[in-house]
């Protein structure tokens, strides 16, 4: 499987914005998407453009299915998120928000 790219738009705006703190969550990031694809058995294909403190990226699970891993930075309520996802029906939606509450980004360095 290919690396993942990351936008170099994206990565201007977290290193302006975040200065030292977005540069050390930038350099952690494929090593991040690399793990959780491991652990989730994941085929990663690219990063979608247009998040401005999230990453994501496209995949597949093992059965094929597209999916979206997101990597909040740490400047972004995990908590929050996962409790909207909640609200949403379904129980793919329930899963989802409990896997973004289990798996919060670490803080860089």
């Amino acid at each position: 499987m290919p690396p993942v790219v990351l936008d170099q738009s994206f990565e201007r705006f977290i290193a302006r914005h975040f200065a030292e703190r977005g540069r050390a969550w930038l350099d952690t990031l494929l090593p991040l998407i690399d793990g959780y694809a491991s652990e989730w058995d994941l085929e990663v294909e690219e990063f979608l453009p247009g998040g401005l403190t999230s990453c994501c990226v496209t995949a597949k699970n093992r059965e094929l299915r597209p999916v979206v891993l997101k990597i909040n930075g740490p400047w972004t309520s995990t908590a929050q998120e996962a409790a909207l996802r909640h609200q949403m029906s379904g129980p793919s939606a329930q899963r989802t928000a409990r896997q973004v509450a289990l798996r919060p980004a670490p803080a860089p360095g």
